[in-house]
């Protein structure tokens, strides 16, 4: 019984492979050249979602998934999709094929992927394992390139040479030459082979063969070859600039009218940062950001040029500490941030999808996100920026703590309910899980709190000084005393050497 379901498994799997074939085999030559193209950047269940639209609906969908692969979604080039149009063109005009299902021979696969190989060989490969070519192959080339229709050379025929041996041997190396490539790319430590093994123009991607004679072995070779299958295409955009590094912390609360307010903390490593001059303690950097909903749409952007007076004797290991933030409605979002130090001319690119749920009152409370700060403190009246709630928050977009500060953190309750009295009741606890041995160390107890409003917030702290150095997530424990449901939120960080 095994055994037959086992060959009907088989034969299914047959089938669906055969209907796939059939389903290529219908397309158009543009079709196929789109559809191979796009199997090389996009995952698997993207190419199904696309097989899936019709025509005008893959026109749209086009649109929004090369704009997603912008590496500089902030300029109006597309500099990915520039690359892999040039890729295809290139392969197009020297790799194409009329053989097999695809457009190209398995040399433009390998070229979609990694671009230029860093060195590219037509060679005589005098210890190659030539056996994989038909000798009859061979030798009707020879016959055909040096001898005549009795078998004798043009030299021959003139009774200047006696024998052809190295007309024959000269025809064997061309032959050689003209139907193996080996490409090679130092960066990706690759090595590939490609021979055209039956003289038909379409070069194969086949085991290496070295300048020994010693051949890869077959198995090692397969798991190259679906290594690099499942390889997408690899895109390094020089963004005209040194990298500038920065931290980046994205926090969402809840806001009145279904809105959720974010906030973008951004850490400047001050490091990093050049100065306005030598007699000058002055940092200055522009900031562009661009908030792009699921249809690749802009809707919401700000670009600001920010000059900031620095301590010369707080450079070296400090950030500064930015902050924007932005009202968007739920929904699935990509951010887009660019930061170039104007003084260096370094560069920062980030882009980061994230989605805001539906205000959905679901039974029990919901916990925002939490905001880790280097330090809380009530605000003063003239203080506005990193204020929430009167108090002012100093986030730590790192997560990074050091053994003397204490790791602070705020975030919000929403949807409590309240008894007869219009009274809320909750309790609050907290706990660490160190990341390394995963046990779990209570560091306060449940706290009962009492409130006449249904959103809330908390305020934390956590003794570094007290924990082991290592990586952390803070566990949120919120038990709503009237609904008797509970919620937990997870929050990480990590305490640095001394």
């Amino acid at each position: 019984m095994f055994k037959l379901k086992a060959f009907a498994l088989i034969i299914f799997l047959f089938l669906g492979c055969a209907a796939s074939y059939q389903y290529l085999k219908k397309m158009s030559r543009e079709e196929k050249i789109t559809y191979f193209g796009l199997k090389a950047v996009a995952t698997r269940e993207e190419i199904k979602e696309y097989l899936e639209l019709s025509p005008k609906e893959r026109e749209e969908w086009l649109k929004i998934f090369w704009k997603k692969k912008d590496p500089t979604p902030l300029s109006e080039e597309n500099e990915f999709l520039d690359e892999h149009n040039r890729r295809l063109e290139y392969i197009l005009s020297s790799f194409s094929s009329s053989f097999g299902i695809k457009p190209w021979d398995d040399r433009g696969d390998i070229y979609l992927t990694y671009g230029e190989p860093d060195e590219r060989e037509l060679r005589i490969y005098k210890h190659w394992h030539r056996s994989r070519i038909s000798p009859d192959l061979k030798e009707r080339y020879i016959m055909e390139e040096v001898f005549d229709g009795w078998g004798m050379s043009s030299k021959q025929f003139m009774q200047t040479e006696p024998f052809a041996d190295e007309d024959e041997k000269r025809a064997e190396e061309i032959f050689y030459s003209m139907y193996g490539e080996l490409w090679t790319y130092s960066k990706y430590f690759l090595t590939f082979q490609f021979e055209d093994e039956h003289l038909t123009g379409y070069f194969s991607l086949v085991p290496y063969t070295d300048i020994f004679g010693r051949t890869q072995d077959l198995q090692i070779f397969q798991t190259q070859k679906t290594k690099t299958e499942a390889q997408k295409e690899v895109y390094i955009h020089d963004y005209g600039g040194e990298a500038l590094d920065f931290a980046l912390d994205l926090v969402r609360f809840r806001e009145r009218k279904q809105n959720y307010q974010v906030f973008l903390n951004i850490g400047l490593p001050l490091d990093e940062m050049g100065l306005g001059g030598e007699d000058t303690n002055e940092v200055s950097y522009s900031r562009r950001i661009v908030f792009f909903d699921e249809k690749m749409n802009q809707v919401e952007k700000d670009s600001a040029i920010l000059t900031k007076i620095i301590s010369k004797d707080k450079k070296d290991g400090y950030l500064l500490i930015d902050q924007k933030s932005c009202l968007l409605k739920p929904g699935k979002y990509t951010l887009a941030i660019e930061i170039k130090d104007l003084n260096n001319k370094k560069i920062g690119i980030y882009k980061k999808d994230f989605w805001l749920p539906k205000f959905e009152f679901e039974k029990g409370p919901v916990i925002s996100d939490v905001e880790l700060a280097s330090y809380i403190r009530l605000a003063q009246k003239d203080e506005k920026k990193y204020v929430k709630q009167d108090l002012l928050i100093m986030p730590l977009p790192t997560r990074l703590f050091s053994p003397k500060q204490n790791v602070n953190f705020y975030y919000e309750i929403y949807e409590l309910k309240q008894d007869k009295d219009g009274k809320a009741k909750y309790s609050v606890s907290y706990s660490l899980i160190n990341f390394k041995n995963k046990k779990e160390k209570i560091i306060l107890i449940p706290r009962l709190f009492e409130a006449d409003t249904t959103v809330v917030y908390q305020v934390g702290r956590i003794n570094s000084a007290k924990v082991p150095p290592g990586d952390y997530a803070l566990a949120i424990k919120i038990r709503d005393l009237i609904s008797h449901s509970d919620r937990i939120a997870l929050t990480s960080f990590r305490i640095e050497k001394k």
